[in-house]
């Protein structure tokens, strides 16, 4: 009510919030990973195999569209980046740093997993052109980004029913 002349608070040293440690996959948990994964749906597939084999952050896996993915040189651009806040719901940025824009060459496996994501998404939207939408899109338009928690949510239901250590999208990252 303007009785403060300035706020108290401004001297009081903030905590230090403890981080969690990133864990990433030992060799023997990335094969029981990887195959167990062979019985997802193709998108969930698709997308865990991004994120453990090229290194993505969850942001930047649910913002690449179509265009973003060259099946013949196998590479994907990473021009932008998905993020979530109470204030502004889903947005799409750029990347996290300037240096975050680039060009990821992708395994030839996660390549045609890709493409036959790609063909089946065809067959979903046969009057639709694909190469504007994205490869992980929202529930009810594929010109719309998927929710980001979504991922994490889906993650940790994949982990917990087979048993496998509690993984984050971004433990997936530094698998890779």
């Amino acid at each position: 009510q303007g009785v403060l002349l300035e706020n108290p608070m401004k001297n009081v040293t903030k905590p230090k919030l403890e981080r969690r440690k990133v864990d990433a996959l030992s060799e023997d948990e990335a094969k029981e990973f990887f195959e167990a994964l062979k019985t997802c749906p193709l998108d969930f597939r698709c997308m865990l195999t991004l994120l453990t084999t090229a290194g993505l952050r969850r942001g930047e896996c649910v913002g690449l569209k179509w265009k973003d993915f060259d099946a013949k040189e196998q590479t994907i651009n990473i021009e932008r980046n998905v993020i979530y806040t109470t204030k502004e719901g889903i947005t799409i940025n750029t990347p996290k740093t300037a240096k975050s824009e680039r060009t990821i060459p992708i395994l030839e496996s996660t390549a045609d997993l890709l493409c036959k994501l790609k063909r089946q998404r065809q067959r979903e939207n046969p009057e639709a052109n694909l190469e504007d939408s994205f490869l992980f899109h929202g529930k009810y338009d594929i010109f719309s980004p998927m929710y980001p928690d979504a991922v994490t949510r889906r993650l940790r239901r994949f982990v917990k029913s087979n048993n496998l250590p509690d993984l984050s999208p971004h433990d997936l990252r530094h698998s890779c």
